[in-house]
């Protein structure tokens, strides 16, 4: 099966997605993957700088902490890994039915069938049929029982990987991580876009004033930083190679930016605030847009460190970001 694609709801996803923490939140059965597929899956995230949360790292007791539904909540993605006794395990099945819903909203979910056919997933067949009979046996179960049912038979309709079809398993888990990685960029490049949207406002929101503040230094300097954050993001293809996604947090940071440059330059509309103290919010705002850039330049110079391609970077007066692409 091929990994979910992330086009056929980037509008929905352009409009959540500032608020994730975790790259990847994923659900599984300790007992049938932990010391085997799951520590190889776990170590190639790792490898590729994808930030995991396990479900396990804060389990306690029977009932679901709301911690962990925070968790899935602010995930770009939910791995979701079936495999005989996962069924068994009312957190994996409590973890589900939040991880549906959140898809519904704005969240991608890969299924990976692990040694169980996806149709026993959908039918509750073979272990998971089993896994409902002990659970029907619980009164207090009863009522959650439906729920589960629609989970497992809408998960296992997504598009994901089945370990019957790809194998071996380190095919499989190289391409379960490719797959992921894939999402992550289109992730970063939602937020890019979103932001360029936003600094072309935020640049068009100077220009009302750039007449009178003219003679105004700190102004022409912010005013000339936001072209340069501009230009990278229209143009820097480097960052976007690899694990471009790394750069969320500060893009994150950018968007809240682009808002404070609104709120200043509606203040001095509206005369609220001094010049004295317009000037020195000025400087403020200028100083974040170069600790930005700087950082950029930082994940770019890590990027050459990979050797997958060579850049030449300055932050002075103009940014210069070019590609020295080795024969």
């Amino acid at each position: 099966m091929a990994s979910s694609s992330l086009s056929s709801s980037s509008s929905r996803r352009l409009r959540d997605q500032w608020r994730y923490k975790h790259d990847v939140f994923v659900t599984f059965s300790g007992e049938d993957i932990r010391e085997n597929f799951g520590s190889y899956l776990f170590a190639a995230l790792f490898r590729e700088s994808v930030k995991t949360f396990r479900d396990e790292q804060i389990r306690r007791g029977d009932e679901i902490m709301p911690a962990l539904l925070q968790a899935i909540e602010e995930s770009k993605i939910s791995l979701v890994i079936f495999s005989k006794r996962f069924a068994f395990s009312r957190w994996c099945l409590e973890e589900l039915v939040k991880i549906i819903e959140c898809n519904k909203l704005y969240q991608t979910v890969i299924p990976v069938f692990y040694k169980v056919l996806p149709s026993d997933v959908r039918n509750q067949l073979g272990s998971f049929g089993e896994a409902f009979l002990e659970h029907e046996k619980s009164h207090d179960l009863r009522p959650k029982v439906g729920r589960w049912r629609d989970a497992l038979r809408e998960a296992s309709d997504l598009a994901g990987w089945d370990s019957n079809v790809t194998r071996p398993e380190s095919k499989l888990t190289d391409e379960i991580v490719n797959g992921v990685v894939e999402n992550l960029k289109s992730f970063a490049e939602l937020m890019e876009k979103e932001l360029v949207v936003l600094f072309n406002r935020a640049r068009d929101k100077l220009d009302n004033h750039a007449s009178s503040l003219s003679n105004n230094e700190d102004f022409k300097q912010l005013y000339c930083r936001l072209d340069e954050v501009l230009s990278l993001l229209r143009n820097a293809e480097g960052y976007r190679s690899y694990r471009c996604w790394l750069l969320c947090p500060l893009f994150s940071e950018l968007r809240v930016l682009t808002n404070d440059v609104h709120q200043l330059m509606d203040n001095y509309e509206n005369s609220d605030v001094t010049l004295a103290k317009f000037e020195g919010e000025v400087k403020k705002l200028d100083q974040r847009l170069l600790r930005f850039l700087e950082s950029v330049d930082k994940h770019v110079a890590s990027y050459d460190r990979y050797g997958s391609a060579s850049f030449e970077v300055s932050l002075e007066n103009k940014l210069n970001l070019r590609f020295l692409n080795p024969n």
